[in-house]
């Protein structure tokens, strides 16, 4: 049994931040860990080693792995160099995966967003969705942005029709209009655009009028959906804000208005480290904002 003293310490375990069969996959493989990647002489060696002997090996490696407490492989591969073991060892080291290690690691959840702290205006995320009126028959398409530095908030509402009509996609050419009129007009141009990678903003139009603004365009896979965790947080919170809000006002209000008030309302009631988004974006809040929202 290898002295304990004398064990090198190795690189943390990789966390398992992906879904389990995919962790599993990726486990199987060691493709994302450099020290378990086989040498171009240990992998010779071991494909000319007959299988008798590869089951000899993995069992001897089994063993160890299995004296010592289970511990961390790398240490365990690490701890077989100092000691000058033969090279089918540590090859035979390198491709174990113990059953019982990977049943008992902790795994971590997804996490509910990207977790990157942006600076106030430096990355913008949009999005399409339909909303339905509560009290009458009408279903609504519009599009959101959302800036992920300050949670700051606008909504434009492109179209409208009854709860059971489908509405359709907006073009890249009405999104990218969208966005200067809503946003650059009046907030600036960020520097980076998330979105889905399927829809309007996924359209070359839209694509090019962000490459002559300057503005990065990155794409959100749908199995990263935290990504735009902010965005999709938002989104809800404002459609539950005006479904709230249509039952109370008068059936008469357009919903561009209803989605402007609630709007104004994040915009000045959020709170992100202390400051409202508004504050956070133009570093104060405009006159009059609330005035109209209240009793929202």
């Amino acid at each position: 049994m290898p002295d304990q003293a004398t064990m090198q310490p190795g690189p943390p375990d990789i966390p398992l931040t992906e879904a389990p069969e995919i962790a599993a996959d990726r486990l199987q493989k060691g493709a994302e860990d450099p020290q378990r990647k086989l040498t171009i002489a240990e992998d010779k060696i071991w494909n000319d080693l007959p299988e008798a002997e590869r089951r000899i090996a993995t069992a001897t490696v089994a063993k160890l792995h299995a004296d010592l407490g289970h511990s961390s492989i790398r240490q365990m591969i690490g701890s077989l160099r100092l000691r000058n073991a033969h090279a089918s060892i540590i090859a035979a080291a390198k491709l174990y995966h113990c059953s019982a290690c990977y049943e008992s690691e902790r795994r971590r959840l997804r996490p509910v967003t990207s977790g990157n702290i942006y600076e106030p205006g430096s990355h913008l995320a949009g999005d399409q969705f339909e909303w339905v009126h509560p009290t009458k028959d009408l279903r609504v398409l519009g599009t959101i942005f959302v800036d992920n530095g300050s949670r700051t908030a606008v909504v434009h509402i492109h179209a409208q029709g009854t709860s059971t009509e489908r509405l359709g996609n907006v073009t890249g050419e009405v999104a990218a209009e969208t966005l200067r009129s809503h946003w650059t007009k009046y907030y600036g141009r960020p520097d980076a655009f998330h979105s889905d990678p399927e829809g309007c903003f996924a359209s070359n139009a839209f694509k090019e009028r962000l490459a002559a603004m300057n503005i990065t365009f990155l794409p959100e896979p749908g199995e990263a959906a935290w990504r735009i965790g902010i965005l999709d947080k938002t989104l809800d919170t404002l459609k539950e804000s005006a479904t709230r809000s249509a039952r109370r006002v008068a059936e008469d209000v357009p919903v561009q208005q209803l989605f402007d008030m609630c709007c104004e309302a994040h915009n000045d009631l959020h709170r992100t480290r202390g400051s409202s988004p508004l504050q956070l974006l133009i570093g104060r809040t405009p006159k009059g904002v609330g005035i109209e929202t209240e009793g929202l």
